[in-house]
């Protein structure tokens, strides 16, 4: 059975600007061991904010815009359904 990764944001930014981080290391094994997936909220999110000017500092925009392309290509989108339960004797908000 092949084994799946899901990864926040802040993890894929971790992984990328530390190379040597906790998150580097689960993202490695990710890739070696199984598949990483995504959501579409989570990605646009991800190349989002990784491309913010405060990250210069590790890693050159053009390295960085390379990299969100080369997570999306290797990685796989998936499509996520969010359900939501009402708990007897509560106020739900979501519904």
């Amino acid at each position: 059975m092949i084994e799946t990764f899901v990864f926040d944001t802040n993890a894929l930014i971790s992984a990328y600007i530390l190379d040597e981080s906790v998150s580097r290391k689960a993202y490695n094994k990710a890739f070696d061991s199984g598949i990483l997936i995504y959501s579409a909220a989570t990605f646009d999110e991800f190349a989002e904010k990784f491309v913010l000017s405060k990250f210069e500092k590790y890693i050159p925009l053009e390295r960085r815009l390379s990299v969100i392309k080369e997570f999306q290509a290797k990685a796989v989108l998936v499509e996520v359904e969010l359900q939501t339960a009402s708990i007897p004797g509560t106020t739900s908000f979501l519904n």
